[in-house]
């Protein structure tokens, strides 16, 4: 039972044992002759950050090896005789072996003797280490004595608060006589922020460069016209104040601003009696207030600001008199039931306990319950508060609908957006800035999906006869936790189709089931079906509609289990959760650790036996510790535990809408229908918030999952060190290949790239190490480092880092305005991933190991740590980054050429076009120093005009006619597009025929007539249900010869520009032509360019599908209903085409070709079609 205690003691003990060996000592240094005060106090600085290290880590294995002891001796009280006695024999064993008690003492003094050295050192400093100057004359310290020490002020870069920030600054370190320039430059920088921070961090700290820092900051940002302009845009972003409840709130506040910006506005110079500010006033009042504001216009014809302000003031006081009254006049008092408390829309909470049940019914009588004022937010229904919805069950539906309604997402007022609010609301569950209704905590979040298939029709009605209960009592204070585990849902069908879910085993449940929600985002087949629900303390049964289905669950040795359930919309109320970590073995209290969730997956007895649940361990905090096929779990009841209450609450389906019956879907057609964007606006916002300008270069931080200090993320220093031995081992073959590994590194650690990590154990969470091993290509070495490296049973870096949104632009959409300009230049960014420089807190993230010297082996002696300051390749959020700061630095720099290329820019790759030559160099010049400006240099220009880029240096030119953009070829002399043929396989097997398939690379169709016949060869393959490596029979190899026949290796060409008509005079039409067979269906647009004047058009292939026959459908679609899905296929071409292309001005309507009068008869009747 102690062997947990032991093993950790044990892994303490070496530590702790070197931590006294060394006994370091801080002694105060003594101050040679002529040492500078900045010098010394420096010197005094970097021994009490070294001294602050040591005490640090001295202090957790103390308190670390004190913890593991007292529950050990704790657990040693509890036993029974028998165990006490085996266990006091194991304990005089291991303190012979290991005698750590006496480490506690000397460790406890070792502690204490390093916080006094760290107090004598701290005493030297100036001002006794406060954050504030001491005054050194006599008048001052004695005239202030008895103010209290006060905090410095910071600067962020607002210039409304500069003149309040300078004025504080130089009464606290400005005006002192006794302190030098040097000093005060120090203190100077140590107030500012961010791009303040910027702009004088470069001045060293001498006498001289005070004076220039203060007078640079006041030109940036004493600006009376910036100030200005920045409190009009604050009087406009003033809160509206709303009718009842949140009156009297809403009022007081926007009185306390407007007053706080009319002062301003004075301090300005700025005639505040003017009709603009009054205006934005009362535009931000109801009406009611507006009425009596206008009363008193009429009896006041000289109407002032002051006169406003009076005013509202005066309304203020009356509401608040009236209502101040209101509460305090005696109120019937009504009987609460036990744990019930009185909500109100303000703290936004739904009323009753929390309970766990499954299917449960409410004892408590709901005539004593508070009924919501307001309809609720979200569905705008009466009946319940706004974060019971049940219309809007997730966070993710929720936060849309606020953005329907242009709601803010921290407190849900209108008029402002997020970034802009200044009143957040805090949550009564987490504590943190946001409503209730959007806790997290309490919601299951949007499901996150690795691919999206196709929606499939129910299937037949089966009617069927399904009982089931359970209940559980809610806890006192510490919480009863049900067995709720966190796994993989998949659909059989689409296994890369999955779902992180909570799973709430229940075998008091006869039968399982599935959220509906769940069920329908994993696409799951769906046949409608019906149960008969009992409940506890009812004895009626109620036939509920539902639908059967079938999905799996992932298990932790590797295999599926597939299940069948039933859905249901509703399956428990919010239940307590702690997912289990190897922490929780030695913890006592696990109540902080739990949250609230509500479980996708109820695991009924059917099933329940399947996973093999079995108690192996009951947790110093009372809980159970359970293993189970699908991992632990952490169950039952704590110690100390007292139920008082028993509440049961009831919960059940109304109606189940049945989902639409579509006759056929339009998966793998390359254009379908855009499906809901689920993308993490908060990613985004946060990318935005945090990004900076530092030392020339944007500094991003990565956008972890949760926190980074309580991230599960391993170190894998054992991973990398196997993985570098491997990697060495593969290398050290070849020794050219060994050398040029090295001067990778090297090279990258002189640009700054990479650092060497001088103090390995000083680090900010999370600590990991990459992984990395050698892609060798015939022209160079590359280094890549493993993002998604993890040890069994572990996260990967890449599993805790959100991927971020995909900001990319279409990459067909590049192709095609690729073919619009009459001059094309293209170029990319040089090393682009790496330009991107990563802030310092979150580096030790990215460490990775290499040796000191790549002549002797591996070995302690000879690793060198290694941590990357720049955005590496390899991590699954590095696109993003990239995109992002882009993205950010054009928007920073508005101008009609980033307009342009904003859209046209694909990760590092750069389109951007002109119709004369002196335009497309302008362009060029510009693009340069725009792009230099974030320190990212543009190179590989090529154009198909070579006049146009003769001014690039050549090593910025790429050299040779063929070139290649975003896969496509373009061959630059004749400025044409091409797609390559390959040549055929000699070998035949299903396998070798689908990769020459998809070896050509053509996303616009030029050449899908021709690879259409070897799709339907390969269509024909599936059917005959052959092995993957399997020879083809001589049928189907004769076959496949007649088809290559006439197939010819080589290019087929295109031109690339459209149109060679005047630019100035043309008339764009997009024309679509589908058709369909007994096997296929396709079409193709075309754009025709038209001039009016000379009467000449002009027809361009723009783009073309093909899709053959679904293998499931031979006998379901006929040639007419595959006409139609042609027409489908089309239109959504030409719509993509459209948007794709919307700077031509195309005109409208929009062109489609059909041969079928049976499709445009179903388009243009009345009926709907089957």
């Amino acid at each position: 039972m102690s062997l947990p205690f032991r093993t950790q003691i044990k892994s303490l003990y070496p530590e702790i044992i070197e931590i006294l060996e060394n006994n370091k000592t801080f002694p105060v240094p003594p101050r040679t002759q002529g040492q500078s005060d900045h010098i010394y106090f420096s010197q005094i600085r970097a021994y009490i950050r070294e001294l602050d290290f040591t005490l640090s880590e001295a202090s957790d294995n103390l308190t670390d090896l004190s913890t593991t002891h007292d529950q050990w001796m704790d657990l040693r009280a509890k036993m029974t005789g028998t165990e006490r006695t085996h266990d006091n024999d194991v304990y005089d064993e291991f303190t012979k072996t290991c005698p750590y008690p006496s480490l506690i003492g000397k460790l406890k003094k070792y502690v204490r003797s390093l916080t006094a050295q760290k107090n004598e050192l701290t005493a030297i400093l100036p001002g006794n280490n406060s954050s504030t100057p001491p005054p050194t004359a006599t008048t001052a310290s004695t005239s202030l004595a008895h103010l209290p020490r006060m905090a410095l002020p910071q600067f962020a870069g607002n210039c409304v608060e500069f003149p309040s920030f300078w004025s504080s600054f130089q009464a606290a370190v400005g005006d002192l006589p006794n302190i030098s320039d040097s000093v005060k430059l120090s203190y100077l920088k140590s107030c500012l922020r961010s791009a303040p921070l910027a702009v004088i961090e470069s001045f060293p700290l001498v006498d001289q460069s005070y004076p220039q820092a203060v007078d640079l900051l006041k030109q940036k940002y004493e600006n009376p016209t910036e100030i200005s302009r920045s409190l009009c845009q604050s009087l406009k972003q003033l809160p509206t104040v709303r009718k009842g409840e949140y009156f009297c709130r809403d009022l007081s506040s926007l009185v306390n601003e407007f007053e706080s910006l009319i002062c301003r506005f004075t301090q300005q110079g700025e005639n505040t009696d003017n009709i603009h500010i009054q205006l934005e006033i009362e535009s931000k009042l109801p009406t009611f207030v507006l009425e009596e504001i206008y009363r008193a216009k009429e009896t006041t014809p000289a109407w002032t600001t002051e006169l406003l302000k009076q005013k509202l003031k005066a309304i203020l006081k009356r509401k608040e008199d009236i209502s101040a009254m209101n509460h305090s006049s005696p109120q019937k008092s009504q009987v609460q039931p036990p744990f019930q408390k009185i909500y109100s829309p303000r703290n936004d909470s739904p009323p009753g306990p929390r309970s766990s049940l499954t299917f449960n019914t409410q004892t408590a009588r709901r005539s004593n319950a508070v009924e919501p004022k307001l309809p609720c937010l979200f569905c705008n229904v009466f009946g319940h508060f706004s974060p019971s919805c049940q219309q809007f069950p997730d966070l993710y539906s929720r936060r849309n609908k606020l953005k329907e309604l242009r709601r803010c997402f921290s407190c849900m007022k209108e008029g402002h957006t997020t970034p802009q609010c200044r009143m957040p609301m805090k949550c009564s569950s987490c504590g943190g800035p946001h409503p209730r209704a959007l806790c997290a905590n309490l919601l299951p979040s949007n499901p996150q999906f690795t691919s999206r298939p196709p929606q499939r029709p129910p299937q037949t009605y089966q009617p069927s006869q399904q009982t089931n209960s359970s209940t559980n009592p809610t806890s006192n204070y510490r919480p009863i936790l049900l067995k709720c585990v966190r796994t993989t849902i998949f659909n059989p069908d689409f296994p890369s189709c999955q779902y992180e879910g909570i799973v709430l085993l229940d075998d008091a449940s006869t039968n399982t089931y599935i959220h509906t929600t769940v069920a329908n985002a994993l696409n799951l087949n769906l046949s409608p079906s019906s149960i008969n629900l009992g409940v506890f303390n009812n004895p009626s049964i109620t036939a509920l509609p539902t639908y059967t289905t079938t999905f799996g669950l992932k298990l932790v040795d590797g295999r599926s289990l597939i299940i069948k359930a039933n859905t249901l919309n509703h399956l428990t109320q919010p239940t307590p959760y702690v997912p289990f970590s190897n922490e929780l073995v030695y913890e006592k209290d696990l109540v902080r650790n739990y949250q609230n969730i509500v479980p996708s997956i109820l695991l009924g007895s059917d099933f329940y036996y399947e996973i093999e649940p079995t108690p192996i361990y009951r947790l110093p905090s009372g809980y159970h510790l359970i293993q189970t096929l699908l991992g632990l779990i952490i169950a039952g009841k704590p110690f100390g535990c007292s139920n008082s209450v028993q509440i049961t609450n009831f919960s059940s389906q109304t109606t189940v809408t049945e989902p639409p019956n579509e006759f056929f879907s339009l998966e793998s057609i390359g254009i379908t229908d855009p499906s809901p964007t689920k993308t993490d606006d908060s990613v985004l916002q946060e990318f935005n918030q945090t990004t900076e300008f530092s030392n020339g270069r944007y500094q991003v931080m990565f956008p972890f999952k949760s926190c980074p200090k309580t991230l599960p993320l391993p170190s894998n220093f054992g991973l990398c060190w196997g993985r570098l031995r491997s990697t060495l081992n593969s290398l050290n073959k070849n020794n050219d290949l060994l050398e040029k590994y090295n001067k990778i590194i090297e090279e990258q650690h002189q640009l700054e790239i990479i650092e060497t990590v001088e103090s390995p154990n000083n680090f900010h969470p999370p600590l990991h190490y990459l992984p990395h091993h050698a892609v060798i290509n015939p022209k160079k070495v590359r280094i890549v480092y493993d993002g998604s490296a993890k040890l069994p049973n572990s996260f990967s870096l890449n599993d805790c880092l959100h991927p971020g949104p995909v900001i990319l632009p279409e990459l067909v959409g590049v192709l095609l305005r690729m073919r619009i300009p009459k001059i094309v230049i293209v170029c990319d960014i040089q090393k682009a991933f790496l330009q991107v420089s990563v802030h310092p807190n979150h580096r030790d993230s990215i460490r990775f190991l290499w040796l000191k010297n790549i002549q002797e082996p591996l070995s302690l002696e000879n690793l060198q740590i290694y941590r990357f300051t720049r955005v590496p390749f390899g991590l699954s959020p590095s696109p993003f980054l990239l995109a992002a700061t882009i993205l950010y630095h054009l928007r920073l720099n508005p101008s009609p050429l980033t307009e342009e290329i904003l859209p046209n820019i694909y990760v590092d790759n750069i389109l951007f076009g002109a119709e004369i030559v002196r335009e497309a160099k302008e362009k060029c010049d510009s693009l340069i120093n725009l792009f230099s400006n974030a320190n990212m240099k543009l190179r590989e220009f090529i154009s198909n005009i070579p006049e146009t880029i003769d001014h690039i240096p050549l090593d910025d030119k790429l050299n040779g006619h063929k070139q290649k953009f975003l896969g496509v070829g373009w061959q630059i002399d004749t400025d044409s597009l091409f797609v390559e043929t390959h040549t055929p396989p000699t070998e035949l097997s299903k396998r070798t025929i689908l990769s020459f398939i998809a070896s050509h690379y053509d996303p616009c169709g030029y050449i899908s007539p021709s690879i259409l016949p070897l799709k339907l060869f390969l269509h024909e393959l599936w059917s005959e249900r052959l092995a993957w490596d399997e020879v083809l029979p001589e049928k189907l190899i004769n076959s496949w010869n007649n088809l290559i026949n006439d197939w010819q290796i080589g290019t087929v060409q295109i031109p690339r520009l459209i149109s060679t008509l005047p630019v100035d005079n043309r008339i764009y039409q997009l024309h679509c032509f589908s058709d369909a067979s007994l096997t296929a269906m396709g079409c193709a647009v075309y754009l025709r360019t038209f001039n009016p004047i000379s009467k000449i058009s002009q027809v361009s292939l723009l783009f073309s599908k093909t899709k053959i026959k679904p293998l499931k459908s031979n006998n379901k679609l006929t040639v007419p209903r595959l006409e139609l899905i042609a027409a489908k296929i089309g239109t959504n071409a030409l719509v993509y085409v459209y948007k794709e292309l919307s700077h031509l001005n195309i005109t409208v309507p929009l062109f489609l070709w059909i041969d079928s009068s049976a499709v445009l008869g179903w388009l243009t009747g009345k009926k709907p079609y089957q």
